[in-house]
């Protein structure tokens, strides 16, 4: 799985660089999903794509957070739904931090 987490960065990486908000959220949640770590990288994520977009700084920031939650979430969800509405799997995934 790690080949995965590392492909999913680069993703995440290389629309940073191009300004894709939502791919680059989309890439990092799923590195999340895995493992907690990825989702400090949102904070870079917006900084660089709020710079590399040009416009209002706060909004780009709220922009790109909620679109990391949302999508963080729905994989969450989708995850619950395919275990039969289990949460189980959060306390083994994030629960040794």
């Amino acid at each position: 799985t790690t080949v995965f987490n590392n492909m999913y960065l680069s993703i995440a990486l290389q629309s940073m660089i191009n300004g894709n908000r939502m791919l680059s959220c989309f890439a990092i949640a799923v590195a999340t999903h895995q493992t907690l770590y990825p989702c400090f990288l949102i904070v870079p994520a917006a900084i660089f794509i709020q710079n590399s977009l040009k416009g209002c700084a706060k909004c780009s920031y709220i922009r790109t957070l909620t679109v990391f939650v949302l999508i963080w979430g729905a994989l969450i969800y989708l995850s619950a739904y395919v275990m039969n509405g289990s949460y189980l799997f959060l306390e083994n995934t994030y629960g040794f931090m």
